[in-house]
């Protein structure tokens, strides 16, 4: 049973931007407008029309949480971007949501943690390397225990709801600063006060404005941070086209809209008919997809091909081929069967991007291709680098299919670069899948070479 290892995804959520968060459909250029922040040259708006929904996010999360505006929208890695005083929005038209931005994590990449630390309190990042080999629920528990010792950080944490969303993980200890206790987190920083100070009383937490930081640092763009002169002036982005006649923004113009009052949300990879979709619609078309693929491989060639059976499952599984743990997906040749855990795979689309769990599916239906081949292996290494190989072959014909989005090939190839074995896991390892590297390459051979591409795999 071939497992997708878990040990390093914490690195992509710490480079990652964002973290998705439902909000609801609105009305096109239903804007509010601020001048708390504008200096006294203006303001800024908060909308949701054609192009994002802020003001949706804004009026959920709350202005004691997210604060008032301070930037106008702005492109950042080519999503539409706003900045507020304690987070940065990032709106994803891929899942039709509104997420936060790692802002601290941010900070870190541009070197700023001296002058956080001097001038702000801001705790230092724990050092690097300190999850070791740990797997993500470990992670995540390990992190989130560091609050445990501070009951009111650890409820103001929790309070969030879903505080990953929110907040991130925690990536600091929880540090005395003097008149407070500290602990920086991967999008804010939570405050504990030991004494009374002008903005808070003893025993108050609180959380930094993240979004005035990265300001006051340079962080955001010039020409977004100038104040509008007047609600709906000067906007900083021009709306894209048909925008006018997308009245639910997600992207697809009402008259080709099945659901025009309603956003696609989560099946943008493979499906573009303006209806909502659960992750599990998505999970059974990229199923469907991935097995229409490889039957029609395999006729081409002359050659027969059984559909794998699929399962998912969400909780500890036993088969012919051993144990199947929670978090993780598999191959058993045995029953020719792949196997999923659901709630693993909505967790990787909510991290990392729709194409993220249909390069899962794509690795273990290598394993079967393998199987239907009759193919050898001396190591396990060779095997697991050729399905990698195998699920950039099918991500090559899903492109020239225009099934995928814009960078959908960089998620999935960052995916697996990002659960490749430790340096020093040996080659003959019988779990061992590949390093980073190596993962990357066979993915990326894949989907440059096609088959031919990986057949020297193994």
């Amino acid at each position: 049973m071939k497992r997708i290892l878990l040990a390093l995804l914490f690195a992509l959520l710490l480079a990652a931007h964002i973290v998705p968060s439902q909000v609801e459909a609105a009305q096109p250029a239903s804007c509010l407008f601020f001048t708390e922040t504008g200096g006294g040259l203006g303001g800024y708006s908060v909308c949701d029309d054609g192009q994002a929904r802020f003001r949706t996010a804004f009026t959920q999360w709350g202005l004691q949480r997210i604060g008032y505006p301070i930037s106008r929208r702005y492109l950042r890695d080519g999503f539409v971007t706003q900045a507020f005083q304690k987070g940065i929005m990032q709106w994803r038209a891929d899942t039709g949501s509104v997420s936060l931005v790692n802002t601290f994590d941010e900070l870190h990449s541009m070197g700023f943690d001296e002058r956080l630390l001097q001038a702000r309190q801001t705790p230092l990042p724990l050092p690097e390397g300190w999850d070791g080999a740990a797997a993500w629920p470990e992670i995540v528990s390990n992190r989130q225990a560091l609050l445990n010792a501070y009951p009111a950080l650890r409820d103001a944490y929790f309070a969030a709801g879903d505080p990953l969303t929110f907040f991130g993980l925690p990536t600091s200890e929880v540090t005395d600063v003097g008149n407070h206790y500290a602990i920086r987190l991967q999008r804010g920083v939570l405050q504990e006060w030991k004494e009374d100070v002008p903005w808070a009383k003893k025993g108050q937490v609180t959380i930094a404005n993240g979004g005035d930081l990265a300001r006051e640092l340079g962080a955001l763009p010039e020409a977004a941070v100038v104040a509008e002169s007047g609600p709906g002036t000067d906007p900083a982005l021009p709306l894209p086209p048909g925008a006018a006649d997308d009245q639910d923004g997600d992207g697809i113009p009402a008259a080709q809209d099945s659901c025009p009052d309603q956003p696609e949300t989560r099946n943008g990879v493979f499906e573009r008919d303006g209806c909502p979709d659960s992750e599990q619609e998505l999970f059974n078309f990229a199923v469907q997809e991935i097995d229409t693929f490889w039957r029609k491989h395999f006729e081409s060639r002359g050659l027969p091909y059984r559909s794998p059976q699929v399962v998912a499952y969400q909780a500890l599984i036993y088969t012919e081929c051993g144990e199947l743990e929670p978090e993780n997906a598999g191959y058993c040749p045995t029953l020719q069967t792949i196997y999923y855990d659901s709630n693993f795979l909505t967790h990787l689309l909510q991290l990392f991007g729709d194409f993220a769990p249909i390069a899962v599916l794509a690795h273990e239906w290598g394993h079967h291709v393998q199987s239907e081949l009759g193919l050898l292996h001396s190591s396990s290494v060779e095997r697991e680098l050729q399905a990698d190989c195998l699920a950039g072959v099918f991500t090559n014909d899903a492109g020239q299919r225009t099934l995928l989005d814009e960078g959908d090939v960089e998620e999935g190839a960052n995916l697996i670069f990002l659960v490749g074995d430790p340096e020093e896991t040996p080659w003959d390892d019988p779990n061992a899948h590949g390093s980073g590297p190596q993962r990357h390459d066979a993915f990326s051979r894949g989907v440059e070479q096609g088959m031919a591409g990986c057949m020297g795999d193994g």
